[in-house]
């Protein structure tokens, strides 16, 4: 702890402040375009998976190349997000904002005109490229316009755009599939981006020190980090449908793990010669309070966002809720998520209770994710909303309260990059969690069906029952329309046990985040979280 301590009084004492944000309006209108852009952005990592089916006939692509469209938003934002601080440093906050805000809505119009794959995959990865570059930029902004001893607030308003982005992506873009067209999945961004990119020039001035240094870039450092997450993110989306230990799928793991040592080999040289570095890995060593919250950020991603990933396929694909009653359905824990960062923030800065709401939020997404295992097929729109409220108020209270205690120990300008990792961290996360709930969903699903095919026995009642009624309507064809409408039940009833055990495994992710935030908990026990971020 007295280490925690001495290197937050060692950040504070080396930090110049390299900017100064002034607002032209009431702080509420910039928070509302900044939580503008994080919602559109992140809504963006989940809207495409549904609309997949008809961009395939559009694009005149098969269902193994369409599948880029998704992975190369995901990589790219993943290799601009540790870039983000070094863009910052180079032409301030406000500006990279805006940088990312304009590339985005330009490669959002792209996407809705392009006429082939190839038009359609360039546009996505600059897409993804400018999310990983807006998102780390609001929070540091949100940071720095809200004093000291509101931190908790400004992460509360970060995590309405952060969590009910993807929550609500699968049902707006199956909505607008089924009332307009894919392609206004794209076109809704552009009047939304150039509004936001309009009014934060407006709204914001930045005031920076010139630099006398050359800022030097670590090209070597991103290269091979962009290498290393590029070949990890892609084996994860693809691993279920190449198989995991084909070839292929091997191979590119095989150059994540080779380009990754490298990475890190390449790093400590930097770090010992007092040199630029992509990504500086002191901080996981000096400032335990931002390792501990990243752990958790990545446990938290897997389990939120495996949860992400079956929700609407249980609504509409086997519940049969039409989309846009499934859309409401998700409406609710999306809101009661914002309801819960905001509630979180305010009270968490005014009684100083971040740890203690953490630890509650913790336990309240672990029970709540087991608890939706009670959702059954016979449970209506009003009980599934009930089961998914509490889930989506704890989730909202976790993130505001876990960012200001792991960004603690950071400064002003020292913020930029440990925020930029930790996004980078829950995205990785994410996609672990999508990619073990695709793989434990489908096999589980083969594991309940062949199971339940050998236990039910068609002399038992159910087949009893079937069989009777067939044959009352159809006669002689009773005994096969019969075996039809039993394999139907099973499936179902497969399919509905693998979505349990989605539930259960996020339930365990979340555990893990559980103890990891007790460790953390204990850890910053005597540090201060008002004082830590932002500047005076």
């Amino acid at each position: 702890m007295e280490n925690v301590k001495n290197n937050f009084q060692k950040n504070n004492q080396n930090n110049n402040e390299d900017y100064l944000l002034k607002l032209n309006v009431p702080r509420i209108f910039v928070v509302f375009i900044l939580v503008m852009g994080v919602f559109m952005c992140l809504l963006d990592t989940t809207i495409v998976d549904i609309t997949i089916p008809h961009m395939m006939s559009a694009l005149g692509a098969d269902y193994d190349s369409i599948q880029w469209v998704v992975i190369s938003y995901m990589v790219s934002s993943a290799v601009a997000m540790p870039l983000a601080p070094w863009v910052a440093k180079k032409i301030g906050l406000k500006n990279t904002y805006i940088l990312g805000l304009i590339l985005f809505t330009v490669m959002s119009a792209l996407c809705g005109l392009a006429p082939n794959l190839e038009l359609m995959l360039v546009a996505r990865t600059f897409q993804g490229f400018a999310e990983g570059l807006l998102v780390p930029t609001a929070l540091s902004i949100l940071y720095n316009i809200y004093p000291p001893d509101q931190k908790g607030v400004a992460a509360g308003t970060f995590a309405i755009g952060a969590v009910t982005g993807p929550a609500l992506g699968p049902t707006l873009g199956g909505y607008i599939n089924e009332h307009l067209n894919w392609r206004w999945i794209f076109y809704i961004n552009v009047p939304v981006g150039i509004l936001a990119s309009y009014l934060t020039y407006l709204f914001i001035d930045e005031i920076r020190k010139k630099v006398k240094e050359k800022l030097s870039f670590d090209f070597i450092g991103a290269l091979t980090f962009s290498i290393s997450i590029s070949a990890f993110l892609i084996a994860l989306s693809k691993g279920n449908k190449w198989e995991w230990t084909s070839l292929k799928t091997l191979t590119f793991f095989l150059i994540s793990y080779i380009f990754g040592i490298l990475f890190f080999i390449w790093e400590i040289l930097q770090i010992k010669k007092n040199k630029p570095v992509f990504i500086n890995l002191k901080l996981f060593i000096e400032y335990p309070n931002f390792t501990l919250g990243t752990l958790s950020f990545m446990f938290f991603g897997m389990s939120t966002y495996a949860v992400f990933f079956v929700l609407p396929l249980l609504l509409e694909k086997l519940l049969k809720f039409p989309t846009l009653t499934a859309g409401e359905i998700l409406f609710y824990p999306a809101l009661a998520s914002g309801v819960g960062s905001s509630l979180a923030g305010i009270l968490g800065d005014k009684y100083k209770l971040h740890r203690e709401f953490l630890i509650i939020s913790t336990i309240g997404v672990t029970i709540g994710t087991y608890m939706l295992t009670n959702i059954t097929l016979e449970s209506t729109k009003w009980q599934i909303v009930s089961l998914l409220l509490p889930w989506g108020f704890f989730m909202g209270m976790f993130f505001t309260n876990l960012t200001p205690i792991s960004l603690a120990t950071f400064h002003g300008e020292n913020l930029k990059e440990p925020n930029a990792i930790q996004n980078l961290i829950r995205l990785v996360g994410g996609s672990i969690g999508t990619a073990v709930a695709t793989t434990y969903f489908t096999r589980m699903h083969i594991h309940h069906f062949r199971y339940l095919n050998e236990f039910v026995d068609p002399s038992k009642s159910i087949y009893n029952h079937l069989y009777f009624k067939m044959k009352m309507l159809f006669g002689a064809l009773a005994t096969k329309l019969s075996k039809v409408a039993l394999y139907f039940e099973i499936n179902k009833k497969a399919y509905l046990f693998s979505f349990w055990d989605v539930f259960i495994l996020s339930a365990f992710f979340a555990a893990i985040t559980f103890i990891l935030v007790l460790i953390l908990a204990y850890v910053t026990r005597n540090l201060e979280v008002k004082s830590s971020v932002g500047g005076e």
